[in-house]
């Protein structure tokens, strides 16, 4: 079946956002572990919100993946070589990088538990 590419992109994001409200889920999760964590100082607290940041983390890596490519398709798409989807383009990677530089901290937190916790 030959489906409209604006309206395949439609159908990613609904599915993105489904997969955001997982993270919200997630995200609660590990705000309790953290509280918990705060409370006890029992490791295995600490283990647990540890590994769901990373890997909420790593979901949403992917998603700022899918929009710098989406964003790329776009400037590449456009006759008109717009400054607008440029911005847009060079937003995205921004946001890509921050988000590695915000998995490789916890990551870096994780490894080393002298680390500040919040």
């Amino acid at each position: 079946m030959n489906i409209n590419p604006s309206l395949r992109d439609v159908e990613i994001e609904n599915i993105i956002w489904v997969i955001y409200l997982f993270i919200i889920g997630a995200n609660f999760v590990s705000n309790y572990y953290v509280e918990k964590y705060a409370y006890t100082h029992d490791e295995k607290n600490r283990k647990i919100f540890r590994y769901i940041n990373i890997t909420v983390l790593s979901i949403i890596l992917l998603i700022y993946i899918y929009y710098v490519h989406t964003s790329y398709n776009n400037m590449k798409k456009d006759t008109l070589n717009s400054i607008y989807k440029k911005c847009i383009f060079a937003a995205s990677i921004f946001v890509l990088i921050g988000g590695i530089i915000y998995l490789m901290v916890e990551f870096y937190k994780n490894n080393n538990p002298e680390v500040a916790l919040f």
